[in-house]
């Protein structure tokens, strides 16, 4: 009799119930979402007794996000020094662990913000765990270029005498950029504040006087400040 017992023979019946929702008659039952349980054994001649169990389940991922904030350039760059923002969120076991970082293997050091200076391009990988040990990840490449370009002009033709070119004269734009973003956009004339396109020389004929202007920007946004020939003469005609 022991031995029909245990196996559930003898007019023994099962009862599987998630709160007072019956979910199964089976003496074995797979839950498929959180809940308190309660398996009810039950005799042919009435009598039962019952266990409760508490089963928590979690099969979503929790998320992430990583959100740069700076002064915003061009071209996706950030002007400034950039700070990197982590959010996370999970809706049912709760986020355990996070981290935030440049490698690109799973990192939980707790960090949820850091700083990135001038960089062409730096990918940051946020990395989040839930207590039920579902994971996510999330990244972000972020351009940061704080520094702006610089320019000389520089004439180049035959010097005569006293301040005079004896010939036509080239006049050229140079340019670098102390940041990674790369200078973009040049101009040169002979105003003041001159456009900014492509424009990097020019040729000067016979003048009294006039002075070149350049500026140059970078493709993070920034503009060089004005940089000048300085005055020149130009008679390239014999008397």
């Amino acid at each position: 009799g022991g031995v029909d017992n245990i196996n559930g023979l003898n007019g023994y019946t099962y009862a599987w119930y998630n709160g007072s929702t019956k979910v199964s008659s089976t003496k074995y039952y797979t839950a498929k979402e959180s809940g308190t349980y309660r398996f009810v054994v039950t005799t042919g001649a009435g009598a039962s007794s019952e266990a409760s169990f508490v089963v928590n389940i979690d099969k979503v991922k929790p998320t992430c996000s990583l959100s740069p904030s700076g002064t915003a350039g061009t071209n996706g760059w950030y002007k400034s020094n950039a700070t990197v923002t982590l959010s996370t969120s999970d809706i049912l076991s709760k986020v355990e662990r996070y981290g935030l970082t440049t490698s690109g293997s799973a990192t939980y050091n707790s960090s949820a913000s850091n700083t990135q200076s001038d960089t062409a391009s730096q990918t940051w990988y946020g990395y989040v765990i839930d207590y039920a040990g579902n994971e996510t990840s999330c990244n972000n490449p972020v351009k940061v270029d704080t520094q702006k370009p610089s320019c000389t002009v520089t004439l180049s033709g035959t010097v005569g005498n006293n301040g005079w070119y004896k010939s036509g004269v080239s006049v050229t734009l140079n340019s670098s950029d102390n940041g990674p973003s790369g200078v973009s956009k040049t101009g040169l004339g002979t105003g003041s504040s001159p456009t900014l396109g492509n424009k990097t020389s020019a040729s000067q004929g016979n003048t009294s006087g006039v002075t070149y202007y350049g500026r140059v920007q970078d493709a993070a946004g920034h503009i060089s400040d004005t940089c000048n020939s300085g005055s020149f003469k130009v008679d390239s005609s014999n008397p």
